[in-house]
């Protein structure tokens, strides 16, 4: 998922995962904003250069299927929900 100077949204909340998933986002002076299940275990790793980052879905830490979240803010932002 990649925003330059605009905006993405992606509604995976529905999803049904049998295997881990990567997820890879990039928002460059625009933002990315991301819903997950609550069922899964959630990892996210990224770098915000002058951007931000946050994580508002706590997931599941005992769930036997991982989302990666994998991110990169410059001057811009990456929302998980």
């Amino acid at each position: 998922i990649s925003a330059v100077m605009g905006g993405a949204e992606i509604d995976l909340s529905e999803v049904k995962v049998n295997q881990d998933v990567t997820v890879e986002c990039t928002a460059v002076m625009g933002a990315v904003e991301v819903t997950l299940p609550r069922n899964v275990r959630i990892l996210v790793t990224g770098t915000p250069v002058m951007g931000g980052y946050e994580n508002t879905n706590p997931g599941d830490p005992t769930a036997p299927y991982t989302i990666f979240i994998s991110y990169t803010a410059v001057m811009g932002a990456i929302e998980i929900r």
